[in-house]
């Protein structure tokens, strides 16, 4: 809430005009005055209307307005509450003007002082009272208690008092500051405390609480936005691949690259990798099919498949000085050194191709997407012109055929496909895209390592993988039903107690027999 005091901001506001002075002092004397013009008391108000447009408040109280009730005092959009005195000599009378689009009302003083009263209602409820002590004038205590009494908490008092102490820093103090001493509400706790510091602890709470929600700070930390899937796996990530750039580029040896790059693994790599299964690669191209739909545009897919991945992988610093002979009968060849390929069912075969293939994928044009799972790679691009879609893609086939040629690599033209993805009612042409002078033939369907994830998924979500390490000192039966029997009835294993079992949760109970399951159970099942 701003509430503006006349002294204080008639002469500590902006600069006013040489003019506005000159209405000011002709006014005030035409204002003492008591066979002026009515009218011209309204160039009292010019400088307040200076405040008021400069700095909005929500309440200014006036204090020493010297008008009388014939005097009018309009402001656009404030609503004005005044108390003027009436006789031949004008001194003294105080005004507060409110804003019209706070909600306040006028509140009804009985006391001979020269003061207003209004309840605004800004942020909270608080009670304005406008005071003016003439400095001739003889003040009653007692009439200071009334005024109090009648206004509601919390309240504030700005005036003009006419009053000097020491507690505000005047050099003497006065038997009229005095009076006003006796205003305040001292608590005894307060008086009976030994430090200042405590005495004052509460007030000097409130205060840096508000000074804390008004003032606006600058954070240390960056402004970036939220990504719930971070976590301190991929913090460590990041901290190692920052930490392996460092080391490459004070010592760029031909290690330190590979590091570097194995580090900087991007995220569209799948090659068996935990939650970059063949489900999340359709999740990912079913996601754009979708926004091509949505936008009622076209989308050409490519599927490619790169002959012979792990036999070309490049492996130098990894796998040095590897030999290889040819065996026929009895006889072997001379040894020859090895330049490329990863040994039949290693481990680093995917790994290495990764980071064989990321070189590549980086050259690729912004407006295509691409995903490489294992060693098939796919390519999509969305748009409304289909002749701009060929030509980014054809772009990108160029760039990767010449990768793939500079690294060792050769895209298959016969294993490779296109799928066109429209659901526009019109005729058109197939997307013709070549492999140097062999066209990508266009189908209506293709599989993507559909073998690969079968076997790979019959190996994790086997339920006998859960219960094989209570079950593995046992002799297993030749004939695997059997064994699978056997197992149940050992360890209470039915379709009752799956969850139970492999999930921890509360044993099942017999809805029958109200009692949990037991062998007698099993065998009956």
């Amino acid at each position: 809430m701003k509430i503006a005091r006349e002294e204080d901001s008639l002469y500590e506001s902006t600069p006013v005009s040489k003019r506005s002075r000159r209405r000011k002092t002709s006014n005030t004397s035409d204002a003492m005055d008591t066979d002026a013009d009515p009218s011209d008391t309204d160039y009292v108000t010019d400088d307040v209307k200076d405040i008021i447009r400069q700095y909005h408040p929500v309440c200014v109280a006036l204090q020493e307005t010297f008008l009388k009730s014939c005097h009018t005092t309009k402001i656009r959009r404030y609503g004005c509450v005044r108390k003027d005195t009436e006789g031949s000599s004008v001194s003294g009378c105080v005004c507060i003007f409110t804003s019209l689009y706070v909600p306040s009302s006028a509140l009804s003083l009985h006391t001979s002082l020269q003061a207003v009263a209004v309840r605004i209602h800004s942020t909270s409820l608080i009670t304005v009272c406008c005071l003016y002590l003439p400095p001739n004038a003889v003040i009653y205590q007692q009439d200071l208690n009334n005024l109090v009494d009648q206004l509601p908490a919390p309240f504030v008092i700005p005036g003009d008092f006419n009053g000097h102490s020491t507690l505000w820093g005047s050099v003497k103090t006065y038997p009229r500051s005095r009076q006003i001493e006796q205003l305040v509400v001292i608590p005894d706790a307060t008086v009976k405390t030994e430090s200042v510091d405590t005495a004052v602890q509460e007030v000097t709470n409130v205060l840096i609480v508000a000074a804390d929600l008004s003032i606006p700070k600058v954070s240390s930390h960056s402004f970036q936005r939220y990504k719930p899937w971070w976590n301190t796996d991929c913090y460590t990530a990041y901290k190692n691949q920052r930490k392996l750039w460092g080391i490459f580029r004070r010592y760029p040896t031909t290690e330190n690259l590979l590091a570097f790059k194995k580090a900087k693994a991007n995220a569209c790599r799948s090659g068996f990798r935990k939650g970059r299964s063949t489900l999340d690669n359709l999740v990912f191209l079913e996601s754009e099919i979708r926004d091509a739909f949505v936008r009622r545009n076209h989308l050409v897919s490519l599927f490619f498949d790169i002959e012979k991945a792990y036999d070309r992988t490049w492996r130098y610093g990894i796998l040095p000085v590897r030999y290889f002979h040819v065996r026929i009968g009895h006889s072997s060849s001379h040894k020859f050194i090895q330049d490329q390929g990863v040994p039949q069912g290693s481990v680093l075969s995917v790994t290495l191709f990764n980071i064989h293939m990321s070189s590549i994928l980086h050259h690729l044009p912004p407006s295509v997407r691409e995903m490489l799972y294992v060693d098939d790679l796919q390519v999509s691009c969305q748009g409304s012109a289909k002749r701009l879609i060929e030509g980014q893609l054809q772009t990108t086939v160029n760039r990767l055929v010449k990768g793939c040629d500079q690294n060792g690599h050769k895209i298959s033209p016969s294993k490779s496909s296109c799928v066109h993805f429209c659901r526009k009612r019109n005729l058109h042409p197939d997307p013709l895209i070549h492999i140097g002078n062999v066209q990508i033939p266009v189908v209506s369907e293709n599989y993507i390592h559909r073998v690969w994830q079968e076997t790979w998924d019959q190996q994790i979500l086997n339920k006998l993988h859960s219960i094989h390490p209570s079950t593995s000192h046992w002799a297993a039966l030749p004939v695997r039903r059997h064994d699978v029997r056997l197992t149940r009835l050992r360890i209470g294993h039915t379709r009752f107690t799956h969850r139970h079992l492999l999930l921890g949760e509360n044993t099942p109970e017999c809805p029958s027999c109200k009692v949990p399951y037991s062998v007698y159970h099993i065998l009956i099942d």
